[in-house]
């Protein structure tokens, strides 16, 4: 194991954040690095501090997987389970493809997605150009629940045959994954969430549907320009975008805080323990980092595991096997198992989101900068 040079560690950091905001690419942001379950550097940069919470997008999508294991393994449910036997509604799929502005169907698929091709985007539901064409015509303000949601996503054209092929799925595969789990625990997915892994983990400010406290220590939405300051207003009573937070959006709809994502990932990389509890059983956590297919074995720098990417050997910023996820506004996370490395970025952002920003980046850069030698 190779050990960070703490003072290294905050010198990267902390002079890249001071130059990043004057360069107007956050007006806040938080982050805090981790080795040997120890944290090395905690720091907020611009208008953020301590109490800020963030809108963390697809961050959101690890969670729903480790309740979904969490779920199957206390009901011992396979994660090969089709999903129709949940949804009677996916019975019959149908492919779509793209003509013009529209999607129209072309046939039906050969076989039904599983619980686990939800987790790593190869169910084909709302994956790709196919999928956002649909979803993004969802009249969102409409619905007051997960059910609603998933009713409606239950009726979009897929983008593949199942399992043949993998694409992102921003928010349709992990709603009816969570949907699932309201079927079989009986339960609210939020209240089930917030009793299985928020109270268990200390996550206090973790949720789908923030308190006005809450909502006070959202952060602001960043847009980037030549005038510093600048805001997205944000809709009402929406973490996610126009997606009403009632509905409890699980690949997208979640707040939190440094410090509450900081305990998930330490659980995530302790085995599933945290505290001296046994969260998550280490089998199911050995199984949402591992490459699935059909992507696993490609030559290319990143696979789906179950809810987290995994980093293959062609990537050019972390080393092999870490796992983690991002999120559109800006967050970003990984865990490194062989450094025994946990880091975790916030900020929001109207720019400069999602696997491919800048400051993500940038924070990996720097923390596999600040080894000892």
């Amino acid at each position: 194991m190779r050990k960070l040079n703490v003072e290294i560690l905050k010198q990267n950091i902390t002079s890249r954040a001071e130059k990043q905001l004057n360069e107007n690419r956050f007006s806040g942001a938080s982050a805090a690095v981790y080795q040997n379950g120890e944290c090395v550097f905690k720091g907020c940069f611009g208008d953020a501090d301590g109490s800020t919470l963030y809108r963390i997008a697809s961050m959101t999508k690890p969670i729903t997987a480790a309740a979904v294991l969490k779920a199957f393994e206390e009901r011992n449910i396979s994660l090969d389970t089709k999903i129709a036997e949940f949804l009677p509604d996916f019975k019959k799929p149908i492919i779509g493809e793209k003509r013009g502005d529209k999607t129209v169907p072309v046939g039906k698929t050969d076989s039904i997605p599983t619980v686990r091709s939800l987790l790593s985007h190869s169910s084909g539901i709302g994956c790709g150009e196919i999928g956002w064409m649909q979803t993004d015509r969802f009249p969102f303000g409409r619905f007051t629940s997960l059910k609603d949601l998933v009713d409606a996503e239950s009726h979009i054209l897929l983008s593949f045959e199942p399992f043949s092929d993998a694409y992102y799925s921003p928010i349709a595969s992990f709603d009816v994954a969570a949907r699932i789990i309201e079927i079989v625990t009986g339960e609210e997915f939020g209240t089930w969430l917030n009793d299985n892994i928020f109270k268990p983990l200390a996550m206090k400010d973790t949720t789908f549907t923030p308190t006005a406290a809450q909502w006070k220590r959202v952060a602001k939405m960043h847009v980037y320009g030549k005038e510093k300051g600048l805001i997205d207003p944000m809709k009402n009573d929406c973490v996610y975008d126009g997606v009403p937070a009632v509905c409890h959006c699980a690949g997208a709809g979640l707040i939190s805080s440094l410090a509450d994502y900081s305990g998930f990932a330490l659980m995530l990389s302790n085995g599933g323990l945290y505290g001296g509890k046994r969260i998550l059983a280490e089998q199911a956590i050995d199984e949402m980092s591992t490459p699935q297919p059909p992507l696993a074995g490609r030559e290319i720098l990143e696979y789906w595991g179950l809810g987290v990417r995994v980093t293959s050997k062609y990537n050019n910023y972390l080393p092999e096997g870490c796992f983690g996820w991002s999120g559109a506004y800006g967050t970003h996370f990984w865990v490194d198992k062989a450094d025994k490395i946990v880091a975790v970025y916030m900020k929001n952002s109207r720019f400069d989101g999602g696997s491919e920003a800048s400051t993500a980046r940038d924070f990996e850069t720097d923390v596999m900068n600040s080894f000892d030698k």
